[in-house]
């Protein structure tokens, strides 16, 4: 059981009481558990954004991976330390090293209209229950035009370094939401 675990089982007693059944304490807990992992990681990558002095990416990265992450889906990781290492790379420290690199217009362009085409065209993957297909049509056609919107938005306000940082979430969110096993058929 590990440290996470142990501090929303605590948390949770503020809000049970002896009448509650097992099944109650046990969503709970795993409701406290998950608000516990997703600060954790919010205020590790917020604190990186102060120390490198890009708060802003830290807020944007964060934000959008978000989002993105729940209208594609994707894969999880098994371990809470995966997830936290795979969130700080992805909404952090992967934008901010992709922002070094002068990448033109151009080619970011170009590499959007791929991932869109992507997204179109893809299977999304799903682990346990697959989304209806009308729910599918309606997350690829949000992912979209949440990509184009953001996409523009911080070109227009941070330059081609923003656009940068959102086209390398933009493709990790995709990687993550490909569904191989069905690719592969």
């Amino acid at each position: 059981m590990d440290l996470q675990h142990k501090m929303a089982e605590k948390l949770a007693l503020l809000f049970l009481d002896d009448k509650d059944d097992e099944r109650e304490k046990a969503v709970i807990t795993y409701g406290i558990e998950v608000v516990l992992n997703e600060l954790l990681k919010a205020i590790l990558i917020f604190l990186l954004g102060v120390l490198f002095g890009k708060i802003w990416i830290a807020i944007i990265g964060l934000t959008y991976l978000l989002i993105i992450r729940r209208y594609l889906g994707g894969r999880h990781f098994d371990s809470n330390i995966m997830c936290t290492i795979f969130t700080v790379f992805s909404a952090f420290l992967g934008p901010v090293m992709i922002m070094m690199i002068r990448i033109p217009l151009f080619i970011q362009v170009v590499v959007g209209i791929i991932l869109t085409l992507t997204i179109i065209f893809m299977n999304l993957y799903t682990k346990d229950e697959p989304f209806p297909p009308e729910k599918i049509r309606i997350n690829k056609i949000i992912s979209i035009v949440l990509f184009w919107t953001v996409g523009i938005i911080s070109y227009i306000f941070g330059g081609l370094d923003y656009l940068s940082a959102i086209l390398f979430i933009e493709i990790i969110g995709v990687v993550f939401a490909f569904d191989l096993k069905r690719w592969k058929q």
